[in-house]
């Protein structure tokens, strides 16, 4: 009968073993489920975040690209204005030989609607008299 009760204790010992086993399984099964769900927000945040610097990445790509663009259309502008600027004399006083000679022939002619506006440049410009 001792060894009936040692035994029977030893059942109950290994019963009592096996159910803390259980619970602390089940302590860590609700632990690793808390603990996957905080991932789960985590890489949901994260994500998003991916997102939102993706699209601030696309905007900033695209301000500098149209920066890019003004850069370039102000240098040949600027490329343009120095060689106008630099212009030889002799094509300088063609050109404003060429004026002179418009506005004369304007100023022979009766002048009308915008050829008039034409004449009023060339009486600014003092190539023919006020009065003509």
């Amino acid at each position: 009968s001792r060894v009936h009760t040692i035994m029977a204790q030893n059942r109950d010992l290994d019963k009592g073993k096996m159910l803390e086993m259980i619970m602390e399984d089940e302590e860590l099964q609700r632990k690793m489920f808390v603990q996957r769900a905080e991932m789960a927000g985590l890489l949901t945040q994260l994500m998003t975040k991916q997102d939102e610097r993706r699209a601030e990445l696309e905007q900033a790509a695209i301000l500098i690209e149209s920066q890019y663009e003004d850069e370039l259309a102000n240098f040949w502008l600027y490329q343009y204005q120095m060689l106008m600027a630099s212009k030889p004399a002799k094509v300088l006083q063609e050109e404003e030989d060429a004026i002179r000679a418009a506005c004369k022939a304007a100023a022979i002619e009766k002048p009308e609607g915008e050829d008039y506006q034409g004449l009023q440049s060339c009486q600014r410009r003092g190539i023919i008299p006020p009065d003509h």
